[in-house]
């Protein structure tokens, strides 16, 4: 990750994102000091392993995504990452929403109790499935409402993408941070596919004040990509 941090420091950025495909629970704090000695915090720590949403053997499969997990919120509070991520993953075999609530929420709700007793927030991505339902997302929080859980909005993960507008409203307070995905760029340096003014300004109205986690999806090199995201949000952030 040497290289990542010496680039995030020539482009000035202060903080970042890790991702929990790139370390392990182990790892990790050598990991979160390498950043830090350049002067970078680790604000959100992303946890892609788990895809369990209903359970297929109730207590059991519950019991075993919390052990999946704990390990991984046990390293972020050693190291002081505050942000949590994990997917609710998808469906399986169960069309009713009510039962699927139900067993999202009764997985899930123990682990993240447990990461609010270590002074974490926990967060669901809208990343496909029912999660990128903002009607299933915010039947969720009613079922979670502590102030320690909420979401990851990524810009570019509701079908189509020009939901995300209108879904930032509903979601309100509940967005904790924010994946400013980006795919290619016009000649002003705009996003193509999204209007990260419309975004911003939207964020802003729900008083959104947190981090955005740039997430350049788009063909060409990647930290050019990342680059111009940056400015993209420097430019309607001011």
């Amino acid at each position: 990750m040497t290289g990542i941090a010496d680039f995030l420091n020539e482009i000035g950025i202060e903080s970042v994102e890790i991702n929990a495909v790139y370390t392990t629970p182990q790892r990790l704090p050598d990991d979160v000091g390498l950043f830090a000695d350049r002067g970078i915090k680790t604000v959100l720590l992303t946890y892609d392993g788990n895809n369990f949403f209903i359970p297929d053997d109730g207590e059991e499969d519950r019991e075993d995504q919390f052990n999946f997990i704990k390990p991984w919120l046990d390293a972020a509070k050693e190291t002081g990452i505050s942000i949590f991520r994990s997917n609710m993953g998808h469906p399986m075999g169960i069309e009713d929403e009510p039962e699927q609530i139900h067993d999202l929420v009764t997985t899930f709700k123990p682990i993240q109790e447990y990461a609010e007793n270590l002074g974490i927030t926990y967060v669901f991505e809208n990343h496909g499935g029912p999660s990128s339902l903002v009607d299933f997302q915010v039947q969720v929080k009613e079922q979670i409402p502590t102030g320690m859980f909420g979401f990851l909005l990524d810009t570019g993960n509701y079908d189509p993408k020009s939901l995300v507008y209108d879904n930032i409203a509903k979601l309100g307070s509940t967005i904790k941070i924010v994946h400013a995905k980006t795919y290619e760029f016009d000649d002003d340096g705009n996003e193509t596919q999204l209007d990260f003014e419309h975004i911003i300004q939207a964020l802003k109205d729900v008083g959104f004040d947190g981090y955005f986690s740039i997430e350049f999806e788009g063909k060409g090199e990647a930290m050019d990509g990342v680059r111009k995201t940056k400015a993209l949000l420097e430019k309607y952030l001011q």
